[in-house]
């Protein structure tokens, strides 16, 4: 190891940022021209806050006490949502969600595009 010799800290580039809610509501608008699941996907993620990987693997068998259980992939944490949440801004209910999954999915995943019910 030399000593003495100056080191520089690696510049860090952010490849993304986060989502305003103005143009999160804008892209939402256009998401109901798209399959159910899509929506769905949507506010799943705004009323949760959770990152679109951890959404995707959500169950219905992860809902139990009132509550939905994630374990989040990325850092490991785990998380207890009252399935009474609720987003004022947008008037969206963590339950509401889930009862509008439970008419599109086939499957015991919350959000299921290949296993859509017939509409």
């Amino acid at each position: 190891m030399v000593t003495g010799s100056p080191t520089r800290t690696p510049t860090i580039k952010v490849l993304r940022e986060r989502l305003e809610y103005e143009m999160f509501m804008a892209v939402r608008a256009g998401a109901e021209r798209m399959p159910a699941w899509f929506d769905l996907a949507m506010d799943l993620a705004l009323v949760t806050g959770q990152r679109r990987e951890d959404d995707a693997w959500i169950r219905f068998s992860d809902i139990k006490d009132d509550r939905l259980y994630i374990e989040q992939q990325k850092t490991g944490s785990c998380l207890a949502i009252p399935l009474s949440l609720t987003l004022k801004a947008s008037g969206l209910r963590l339950s509401t969600v889930i009862d509008r999954c439970r008419l599109v999915s086939r499957c015991d995943f919350l959000i299921s595009p290949r296993d859509q019910k017939k509409q």
